[in-house]
């Protein structure tokens, strides 16, 4: 239920940067209860630029402007014309051909444009990767850009965007096939991008670090070992140091495993995430998503809910301006609707504030599965039942933000589904690194009465699996994609 938005821009040739659809993004963050699970509530929109930058249409221009620079198509701040795949750069018809890049700036263009001197038909993107691959956009010297085309902000410097020896090389990152990366995964439109601009869907687990375990190792382990790609604890009071967060974070990098580090039930609000050593931890990783505020609020209008997610991209985008930033959404996490219908606007404006990582939108859809004389999915708008739990989470993949919708087995309100959410996300969608994103609630909660724990014993989890645990387990396997998180950052 967000809007899509197109992005036009004209140089000397004009060219187009498509926007590309969000999928689904929120989060499960629960929080306990006496002896079980209180009212989880919401996760949030990360920080989900629109593929503005090198997206389909024309790829190669990272937010209509970076032409030359070797990074996956960056949200819309990506290698500006001075900068990557200027005409002085390679970007122009004298140069850019040449270099194995498009009239337009510097990059291999699209299909239909990429690579006219040099690469005949082939030279240009695939569509919707933004940008063009190195090997197809140019001349005999390798390609123009990046292996996705596109500039980061720091992509497409002077040198970006080169002549075809060169292959695109920024002097700061982005480069053709010799492995130059973005500093952090991100979300390009309503996808998740690795590094190197691959999508991927997150399939994560929820999990409350200091309660049952405080040693990241096992515990990330532990994750892992259920299926999981994403590991996204709420360190609670107790472990909530800068060392404890440094232990958390290299264990999940050594892992392989996407971070989304959430600071719920640490107690400090937005200190936490402002304190300078938690800062320079969390940006040195490569692997993180960062969320503060579970639920926004309840009771508010939707255009309190925009100011509120706005609020959070100011307390965090000039200190993370690299991360993906989670928005919840209100009533307990559990009302998607704001988001599906605003989240456009929360993303324009995180981009105007200089923000790169992209932003995530969530929902916790702990609704009850059944018919009943009151529901969430009457009250978002969509059919009662499982049907209007299916129609929600197509409305999140339709959408042109990036949401992370968070499943648990049951709430308060009784069985949610989850099973027949999963199959419906794997069976409408043929690719399972575009499928809807989800993150289950919770990875261990002693005393769980509704059956959401997935193992017993939090440092040693497939020992302890319960019931719920093999079946998640085998839900995740079925199209996790473990990806390349590649070097640590200066």
């Amino acid at each position: 239920m967000q809007q899509a938005k197109a992005s036009l821009a004209c140089l000397s040739v004009c060219f187009l940067s498509a926007l590309v659809s969000c999928t689904d993004g929120a989060e499960s963050m629960g929080l306990p209860g006496a002896g079980g699970r209180g009212s989880p509530t919401g996760g949030a929109p990360g920080t989900g630029g629109n593929r503005s930058g090198g997206a389909t249409g024309i790829g190669g221009a990272a937010g209509l402007t970076a032409g030359a620079a070797g990074l996956p198509a960056d949200n819309a701040t990506g290698g500006a014309l001075a900068s990557g795949g200027g005409k002085s750069t390679g970007g122009s018809a004298t140069a850019g051909q040449n270099a194995g890049g498009n009239e337009l700036g510097g990059s291999a263009g699209s299909k239909a444009t990429g690579g006219a001197a040099g690469a005949n038909s082939t030279g240009g993107t695939k569509m919707g990767d933004g940008g063009t691959s190195a090997a197809k956009g140019g001349t005999s010297g390798g390609g123009a850009t990046a292996t996705k085309g596109g500039a980061s902000s720091a992509g497409g410097a002077s040198s970006g965007g080169t002549t075809a020896t060169s292959g695109g090389v920024a002097t700061s990152g982005g480069a053709s096939g010799s492995g130059a990366l973005w500093p952090n995964i991100r979300v390009v439109g309503n996808q998740m991008r690795d590094r190197r601009g691959n999508a991927f869907a997150i399939r994560g687990i929820e999990s409350m670090f200091g309660n049952g375990s405080s040693d990241a190792v096992p515990f990330v382990a532990g994750h892992k070992a259920l299926g999981a790609n994403t590991v996204s604890p709420l360190p609670n009071s107790s472990v909530a140091t800068a060392d404890a967060v440094q232990s958390l974070v290299d264990a999940a990098y050594q892992a392989g495993l996407v971070l989304g580090l959430n600071a719920d039930h640490a107690n400090q609000g937005e200190r936490f995430f402002q304190n300078k050593d938690i800062q320079a931890i969390v940006n040195h990783y490569p692997n993180v998503f960062l969320q503060e505020a579970v639920e926004l609020g309840s009771n508010m209008t939707e255009s309190e809910w925009v100011d509120a997610a706005k609020h959070k991209v100011d307390a965090y985008v000039s200190l993370y301006p690299d991360k993906p930033l989670k928005i919840g959404s209100p009533d307990g996490g559990r009302s998607p609707r704001y988001a599906l219908d605003r989240c456009q606007d929360v993303v324009d404006y995180y981009k105007s504030k200089g923000g790169r990582g992209g932003l995530i939108f969530t929902c916790q859809l702990y609704w009850k599965a059944s018919t009943a004389s009151w529901s969430y999915q009457n009250q978002n708008g969509f059919k009662d039942g499982l049907p209007g739990i299916l129609e929600a989470i197509d409305a999140m993949a339709a959408s042109p933000c990036y949401f992370l919708p968070g499943l648990d087995n049951q709430d308060d309100v009784g069985y949610t589904g989850w099973r027949e959410v999963t199959d419906h996300i794997r069976t409408a969608q043929s690719d399972p690194t575009l499928r809807t994103s989800f993150q289950w609630w919770v990875y261990f909660n002693s005393g769980d009465s509704y059956a959401n724990d997935l193992t017993t014993k939090a440092n040693d989890a497939l020992s302890g699996i319960t019931a719920t645990g093999r079946d998640v387990k085998a839900k995740l396997e079925m199209d996790r994609t473990l990806i390349d998180l590649g070097p640590l950052n200066p």
